[in-house]
C-alpha cells in the first residue's frame, strides 16, 4: 500500500511499514514483498542539479533515491496493478486502472492540467502540512505531501509518492 509516509505492506495479519525518508528501508520492503532484487538503473539529473540519485526498479515500481538508500528520502512510481505478484494500491484502494471518477470520490482534487484542455492529467490524494515550507501553488500557505495520481483517457497510469506543492523538483 503507497501513502503519504511510506509503504505498508499487509500479508493477512501481518503489517509492516516503512517511511519515505528511510530509503534503504523502503529498498528492503519492496525487496521482501517482491521477491526480487532491483535493477538499478540511469537517474538523469534535472538540468542545473547535480545529485547522487540512482532509480531502482522492479517490474511495475521505481524507487528514486541515493546508492543503497543511504542517508536520503526515496520517491516512488507505480506502473503496474502489481510486482512480484503483490498487488499495489493507494491506502484508499486505487490502483492502476482506477478511473477518475474513483480518485475524485477519494477526495481527490486537481494538481496539473498539462496540456491545457481544461481536464487536469494530475490528479492529488490525502493532504498533510510540511511545516516550515509554502505552497507553490497556494501562495502563503504551508505547503502540503500528498499521493499524486496521473491519469490518460480518465484512467489511472501512475501513482507517485511523496509529491508536494512545495518544490519544484
Amino acid at each position: 500500500m503507497v501513502t503519504i509516509d511510506g509503504l505498508e505492506l499487509v500479508d493477512g495479519e501481518r503489517r509492516e511499514s516503512v517511511d519515505f525518508e528511510d530509503g534503504a528501508a523502503v529498498l528492503a520492503l519492496l525487496e521482501t514483498a517482491t521477491g526480487e532484487a532491483p535493477t538499478m538503473a540511469e537517474f538523469e539529473d534535472p538540468p542545473g542539479y547535480e545529485t547522487d540519485l540512482v532509480r531502482y526498479e522492479w517490474d511495475g515500481i521505481s524507487v528514486v533515491t541515493e546508492e543503497g538508500g543511504e542517508g536520503a528520502s526515496s520517491h516512488i512510481a507505480v506502473d503496474a496493478v502489481t510486482a512480484g505478484g503483490v498487488p499495489i494500491s493507494s491506502q484508499e484502494g486505487l490502483t492502476i486502472g482506477s478511473t477518475r471518477d474513483e480518485v475524485v470520490a477519494a477526495q481527490g482534487w486537481d494538481v496539473w492540467d498539462e496540456d491545457g484542455d481544461g481536464v487536469a492529467e494530475y490528479l492529488g490524494v490525502g493532504e498533510q502540512e510540511v511545516p516550515g515550507t509554502t505552497s507553490l501553488s497556494r501562495p502563503g500557505e504551508t505547503g502540503i505531501r500528498y499521493v499524486m495520481f496521473s491519469l490518460a483517457d480518465d484512467v489511472v497510469t501512475t501513482i507517485n509518492a511523496p509529491a508536494n506543492d512545495f518544490s519544484d523538483l
